[in-house]
């Protein structure tokens, strides 16, 4: 028995699920999955919103519909688990849904409007005019409107295929430029191409936006940002002209990409904490545009060094007993897991189950006990604990206690850390 936090992982089309029992393993697409549990079982499970579906198959250690001589068939459970809002909302599982701020996804190719269809129009509008007037022969006119047409519709063509021609040997001059030690050449025929006129701004905007994007992400590959390397950065921004906010975005961008590596986990090495304190010094991001993450990373580090004994004592307003010292504290609540609705139907017993809050008020981690102080209080002591489950995306703990067969289900805004002191003082 001991501390854990449960995670799943994708490896492409597959999704590993660890858990107590061992390993799983699914496989399917958002709302629609099957999958084998840890204990061999065979399941489909489908859903979404807050309402899923789990149902496991004969043949594979699930329950059957049997029937026996002389008796009714049994009916075959399937649970439903609804999302009721019971936990509290968790800033891990929000980042873990997202990428990044956008800037990649902002990057737009140009949109040039269709002016070879506008003059096809427009010559067939004089068509049409001509031919309700009735003056000239129809047949002389049509057949000339049909040739402007064609051959504005040549041109546009040969343009489009010129400015494409003219942005792809552009990115591969950028290309080019940054590989390697930075070449003068290179980046002067990068100059040139840039100012040259013949290429719309538009499209160099395009190539160059892109180009940082995709550079300042392998600039962070390794937790690093090398003197070489932010040279290439500033002469990119100079060269196309990037807007500041853009720029910002892409460095945002990139700091979060090395941040949601390092918490794929959910576990905040020192290691890891260092590396994204120098991305962070290297690339210049400001406080106020990560606000969110630091406060995660620091939820983390503090988790790491609760998991290697250095529990920080804090002070707190709710009377304590002698010697007792306080670790954590924040709202809390007590729930239950229950049946909140059931029914029948082909056969099928369908129970919808969720969690409710069962007390609520404020939970106390002290070195006596998990406590939660309601309109009464709840206590229970550390010795009395064997395991400790932390779901970090819901903000759960479920603890499991001596000589009691149903779990005790706990949500706090700090779930994993609380689980990390939890799993300090009991020893677990």
């Amino acid at each position: 028995m001991g501390f854990y936090i449960r995670k799943s992982f994708k490896a492409g089309p597959f999704r590993l699920n660890i858990s107590k029992g061992g390993l799983g393993v699914s496989a399917g697409v958002t709302g629609a999955r099957v999958g084998v549990d840890s204990k061999g079982r065979a399941y489909t499970h489908a859903g979404r919103y807050g309402l899923y579906h789990r149902q496991f198959h004969s043949g594979s250690g699930g329950t059957e519909k049997v029937r026996i001589a002389g008796s009714a068939p049994r009916l075959l459970d399937e649970e439903i688990h609804v999302t009721t809002g019971a936990t509290y909302p968790t800033k891990l599982g929000g980042f873990d849904s997202v990428t990044a701020p956008g800037a990649r996804r902002n990057i737009a190719q140009p949109k040039r409007p269709a002016l070879g269809l506008l003059l096809i129009a427009v010559s067939l509008l004089i068509v049409l005019g001509v031919l309700s007037s009735g003056t000239l022969s129809p047949p002389w006119w049509l057949a000339t409107a049909f040739i402007l047409g064609s051959l504005a519709l040549v041109a546009f063509g040969i343009r489009n295929m010129r400015i494409a021609w003219m942005s792809a040997d552009l990115q591969r001059a950028v290309s080019e430029a940054f590989q390697g030690e930075s070449n003068a050449a290179d980046t002067q025929i990068v100059e040139e191409r840039v100012r040259d006129g013949r290429l719309p701004t538009d499209d160099i905007q395009f190539v160059g936006k892109r180009a940082f994007a995709q550079l300042i992400l392998e600039v962070v590959e390794d937790g690093r940002v090398e003197q070489d390397e932010k040279a290439k950065l500033a002469w990119c921004e100079r060269t196309f002209d990037l807007g500041g906010d853009f720029v910002m975005a892409s460095k945002v961008e990139a700091f979060q990409t090395v941040f949601l590596r390092a918490i794929a986990d959910r576990v905040m090495t020192a290691e890891e904490e260092a590396a994204l304190y120098r991305v962070q010094t290297e690339l210049g991001v400001p406080e106020h545009a990560i606000t969110e993450m630091q406060e995660i990373i620091e939820e983390l580090a503090e988790v790491r060094r609760v998991r290697d004994g250095q529990l920080r004592e804090i002070s707190t307003a709710h009377k304590l007993q002698r010697d007792e010292k306080c670790y954590y504290e924040g709202p809390g609540r007590l729930l239950k897991y229950k049946i909140l609705r059931s029914f029948t139907e082909d056969g099928i017993r369908h129970k919808m189950k969720g969690f409710e809050v069962a007390k609520e008020g404020a939970l106390l981690l002290t070195s006596k006990c998990v406590t939660l102080r309601h309109e009464g209080t709840s206590n229970i002591p550390y010795k009395k604990i064997l395991d400790v489950e932390v779901d970090a995306d819901r903000n759960l703990l479920t603890l499991v206690k001596d000589g009691v067969q149903k779990p005790v289900f706990i949500t706090t805004p700090g779930a994993t850390q609380a689980g990390a002191i939890i799993a300090q003082l009991a020893g677990v």
